[in-house]
């Protein structure tokens, strides 16, 4: 199933005509990843357990778990809701991204046709 309460990939053309991807919030993945916050301020592993039987495809939540579990030596547990955040952010791309497409031409030919926008966390707010 693809997860409704999860940021989608949205196709942005920038000024120049290059297309770009860049992930979009939905008012039902900020109100997930609110309620999220709230369960990881209680430092409660069965209360995110339970965030995550009710949003099985919380990226972050899915993270924040995976991390609980490796502190407490259980990698194969981590492994698997490793492999569940990836499917959540794969099922997030949108249908046209392609990042291994090329421009095929010019001097820039190997490079991909698409660019992904990631917001720079470094800067100040």
């Amino acid at each position: 199933p693809k997860p409704d309460d999860t940021s989608q990939m949205v196709l942005v053309l920038s000024e120049d005509g290059a297309v770009s991807f860049d992930f979009k919030e939905s008012d039902a993945s900020t109100r997930s990843l609110e309620m999220l916050q709230s369960v990881v301020s209680q430092e409660d592993p069965e209360l995110l357990q339970r965030y995550l039987q009710r949003s099985p495809f919380s990226l972050e939540g899915l993270l924040v778990m995976a991390e609980h579990h490796r502190r407490q030596g259980g990698y194969d547990q981590a492994r698997e809701l490793i492999r569940r955040a990836i499917y959540t952010v794969e099922c997030a791309f949108a249908p046209d991204f392609s990042p291994f497409e090329t421009l095929d031409v010019g001097s820039q030919s190997s490079r991909p046709r698409v660019r992904l926008q990631m917001p720079d966390r470094s800067a100040p707010s």
